[in-house]
């Protein structure tokens, strides 16, 4: 099968989940097919591509990325256009011309979409010409988008729901809804990353193949680190840290370590007065960058995280609103981290309270769950080898033979039609 892969931002760097999950289904789809990758990207980034994937991609083409819209433009299109505003992020005439230009020359078997945002452009692509054969179409979902900006209704900005933002949530709940419903007369199929949000489209009415194709981890990159997180007679300890890792200008990401700093980490400090919160990601966001403080260490993108999962006594992800899976929460259980969690923050992710993580959603619950694994060191223990074991079942090479078998169903479903 003749392959096209459509990102946004480019599989290269691995920073952020969207970009993780892109290169590892992207390498494991080249084991069977050829598969040719089309993004947004700069003269740099696509030298860099070139370099991380020129061993598996077949071609590599990148256009100019689209100017960011300002404000203004984003509050007026969501007040008079029925398009949800995520829909419109990459939908600029020189991605579609791009695409236009790979397709018209490429004689595809399918073409996979990665996010909700690179749909509208590769429809456009698409509409008017005929292409011999004609591509299947398959989204693969970061997120069931409706659920999630419904799910931050309930907490808005600061906490309050009915709040600016939340009435943005609110606005763009409606629009994403009806979008999604209308993908089902415009895709062949539709890769979710969990039950959850394959029912959340399944609710939605639409009677396409949906597929589930769990986030995964490179257990090798994330291991549990080779001497003890703790000394075993609990003498001369350094301050307890506990991290927390994503993007930090993403709205459900912004939104739990507020609420952490807020309304966690002072009952903590009653406990344990010198432990100290560790958020690395790319691109804080003012908000996140304000908390910084003799507590709180605010690293912004760091090249490796892995060494902060190491001197972590405790991974916390204390998310109240989001969708999909966590990538962060895999690379946490392969490194074997004591993780406490939200039960938002544990979704997607076959996991067990007691067992593997603490899941705690009330403030006062999680601040003691999380100062308990600090203070005992068999529970800490304990939840790491659980970890760990949980972690090697979503390798990305456990994953990806369920989008490889998918492919081939869509295939042989086609070849079938046609004839």
């Amino acid at each position: 099968m003749k392959i096209l892969f459509v990102t946004g931002e480019p599989p290269w760097p691995l920073h952020g989940g969207a970009r993780i999950r892109a290169y590892h289904l992207q390498r494991g789809l080249a084991r069977e097919h050829e598969v040719h990758l089309l993004c947004c990207a700069s003269a740099r980034q696509a030298v860099d591509l070139q370099r991380a994937l020129g061993d598996t991609c077949s071609g590599i083409i990148t256009v100019e990325e689209p100017a960011a819209r300002p404000s203004w433009m984003r509050v007026w299109e969501t007040a008079t256009t029925p398009m949800p505003d995520l829909s419109l992020r990459y939908d600029d005439d020189r991605v579609v011309h791009g695409l236009r230009e790979a397709l018209g020359a490429g004689g595809f078997d399918l073409v996979h979409i990665t996010g909700l945002e690179m749909v509208r452009p590769v429809l456009r692509a698409m509409s008017g010409r005929r292409y011999h054969p004609r591509p299947r179409l398959v989204l693969d979902a970061q997120n069931a988008e409706h659920l999630l900006q419904r799910r931050a209704v309930r907490v808005g900005d600061d906490g309050i729901s009915g709040s600016p933002i939340a009435l943005y949530s609110w606005v763009q709940a409606r629009k994403l809804a009806r979008y999604e419903h209308g993908l089902g007369s415009r895709l062949d199929g539709i890769i979710a990353v969990s039950e959850q949000d394959r029912t959340a489209f399944l609710r939605l009415g639409l009677r396409l193949p949906i597929e589930v194709v769990p986030n995964g981890v490179d257990t090798e990159a994330y291991r549990p680190p080779a001497s003890p997180r703790r000394s075993p007679t609990g003498a001369h300890l350094p301050a307890p840290r506990l991290l927390f890792t994503g993007t930090m200008d993403y709205r459900p990401n912004v939104d739990a370590v507020c609420w952490f700093v807020e309304r966690i980490l002072p009952r903590i400090l009653d406990r344990h007065p010198q432990a100290v919160f560790d958020v690395a990601g790319r691109r804080p966001s003012e908000r996140i960058a304000a908390l910084g403080g003799p507590h709180v260490a605010i690293h912004g993108e760091v090249e490796d995280d892995t060494p902060f999962f190491e001197r972590a006594a405790a991974f916390v992800l204390p998310m109240r609103f989001g969708g999909g899976s966590r990538l962060k929460l895999l690379q946490a259980l392969a490194a074997g981290s004591p993780v406490v969690t939200t039960t938002c923050g544990a979704e997607g992710v076959r996991v067990a309270d007691g067992r593997d993580v603490l899941v705690r959603d009330d403030p006062v619950e999680f601040a003691d769950a999380a100062a308990s694994v600090i203070e005992d060191r068999l529970l800490a223990f304990r939840l790491g080898a659980e970890a760990r074991t949980t972690a090697l079942r979503y390798d990305w090479s456990a994953i990806v033979p369920g989008l490889l078998d998918f492919y081939r169903r869509l295939h042989v479903r086609r070849i079938t039609v046609a004839r």
